[in-house]
């Protein structure tokens, strides 16, 4: 099919749309040079040893002081206090418990520390051992 002179005109209209809307997206690559710093040389670094510093303390040497310091009074008392708590409650409740109650709570409340004390406070190891029934009041049968 033979196209017209028109048809040929516009065809050669429309590609040279094509070119100038292609060439104007086009950009020209220019390539930025930046300027190389030669680089430095390093020096050989020299590891130094370093000594480790032995410090004795002397358990004497912190004196009464020390133990303020420690939090060991911290724990005594929020042992004491939570085993005198612990005790007034249980001992309303069930008063047969109160007696292995109190150096649960202290235990709970201080730790170990706050556990002993309050066990020592009641009276030794003997509060404990009676109301499991191995200790308790002696009685002495005169002959």
């Amino acid at each position: 099919m033979a196209r017209s002179a028109k048809q040929k005109a516009n065809d050669r209209r429309l590609g040279r749309m094509a070119r100038k809307r292609f060439s104007s997206k086009r950009k020209s690559l220019t390539r930025r040079s930046s300027s190389r710093k030669p680089m430095r040389r390093r020096r050989a670094t020299r590891r130094t040893r370093t000594r480790t510093v032995t410090r004795t303390v002397r358990r004497g040497a912190r004196g009464i002081s020390g133990i303020f310091k420690s939090g060991m009074v911290k724990n005594v008392a929020a042992g004491i206090g939570a085993g005198t708590l612990a005790g007034v409650a249980v001992g309303m409740v069930a008063p047969q418990f109160s007696g292995i109650a109190k150096p649960i709570a202290a235990f709970m409340a201080g730790g170990p520390i706050g556990a002993v004390a309050s066990v020592l406070l009641d009276g030794g190891l003997g509060s404990i051992g009676s109301s499991f029934g191995f200790g308790g009041v002696k009685t002495e049968v005169s002959v």
